[in-house]
This record gives C-alpha cells, sequence and structure tokens, in this order.
C-alpha cells in the first residue's frame, strides 16, 4: 500500500538528504524503528545505491541497520538479498558495491564543478555557452543576448514587489489572478508557485 512505498524524487543519496527530517528513507527508518514496519518485512530496492551513496562505512551502517531490525534487503538489479548478521560474503559485496556508487557520486561532482568553472570564465570572456538560460533572456548571437519581452517587466515587477515586502505565495497569487502566464508555461494554462 501507499504507506509502505517510499520514494526520494530529487534528494540526495550521496548527500544523504534522503535520511533527513523530510527524507521518505527517513521515513522508513522511523517506521521501522516504531515496528510500523515489522521484523520479516521485506525492502526491495533497485541497488544498494538506492539506499545511500555516502562513504561505504556510512552506507553499511545503515544497511546493517536495516537487517538487524528484521528487514530483509533485496535489490533487485541483482537479485542479491541482504538479511540477518551479514555473511562475510555479503558484507564485502556491499562494501564494495558502496564504495563505487560514492566513488562514481564524488567524482562526478568534481567534474560538474569543473564543468561550471570552465563555462563561467567563457561566459565572462563574452564567449556563447550552452546554459539553460532564463526565460527572460535570449540569444540573438553566438555572444550576445537581449532580454524578451515582456517577460523581463514581468522579472522586474516580481523584484519590485519583493522590494516592497510581498511574500512569495502574495507574488505568485497576483501573478495568477492577473492571467500572467510563467514563462515556460506559455500557453499551457500553468499557474505561478511560490
Amino acid at each position: 500500500d501507499a504507506d509502505h512505498v517510499y520514494f526520494d524524487k530529487g534528494k540526495s543519496a550521496y548527500k544523504g538528504e534522503h535520511l533527513e527530517s523530510a527524507g521518505e528513507l527517513k521515513r522508513l527508518q522511523d517506521n521501522v524503528k516504531s515496528g510500523k514496519v515489522r521484523p520479516g518485512s521485506t525492502l526491495l530496492v533497485e541497488d544498494l545505491d538506492r539506499l545511500s551513496r555516502a562513504n561505504m562505512w556510512k552506507a553499511s551502517d545503515f544497511l546493517r541497520e536495516l537487517t538487524g531490525a528484521g528487514i530483509t534487503v533485496v535489490t533487485l538489479r541483482d537479485q542479491k538479498e541482504y538479511k540477518g548478521t551479514l555473511t562475510f560474503s555479503d558484507a564485502i559485496t556491499s562494501l564494495i558495491k558502496q564504495e563505487l556508487a560514492h566513488e562514481e557520486s564524488r567524482n562526478k561532482g568534481i567534474r560538474v564543478a569543473g564543468s561550471f568553472v570552465k563555462r563561467y570564465a567563457a561566459a565572462r570572456a563574452g564567449e556563447k555557452v550552452k546554459v539553460l538560460l532564463p526565460g527572460w533572456v535570449e540569444w540573438v548571437s553566438t555572444t550576445e543576448y537581449t532580454l524578451k519581452e515582456p517577460e523581463a517587466n514581468t522579472v522586474k515587477e516580481i523584484f519590485t514587489m519583493a522590494a516592497k515586502g510581498w511574500s512569495y505565495a502574495m507574488i505568485a497569487k497576483n501573478l495568477n489572478q492577473r492571467l500572467i502566464p510563467p514563462f515556460r508555461d506559455r500557453g499551457k494554462g500553468k499557474l505561478w508557485i511560490p
């Protein structure tokens, strides 16, 4: 049932966001501790990296916490089952998988950060860079951009309202009441949200 489906969309397993107070995996952890998820239950996950992409020791602690509480963890990718006190083989396998996932996320973060540094340097040098521009800006040549109207005026209005102390919700409500569509959703009937 829906109470026993845990889905953390957009939360970083590398940073541990899914195990913070608003995370679904944190809800699972709390449900296991409270007994709502009883010993003998099985947790199905795509792979161990869905539980955590923290370093192998931290990730291993969470896996052992689950199995120690009587929860069987099954990884669907390789059909591996972790339960009870982990065997030496299971422990080594999980540690290697967890460390590989952690290293992959760490290396990806380094590459992405390096890419941003290069793009910012290129942009400062006047080169056109491949980035998603805000909805009120468009390229007019390989090195020049212009503000789109009426979108740029809407941005100015938003800043003016914010400077006057309007809340995000009040600004969104005002734009929706005036039927000003969000930039990327023109003609699709979407609304501004805080």
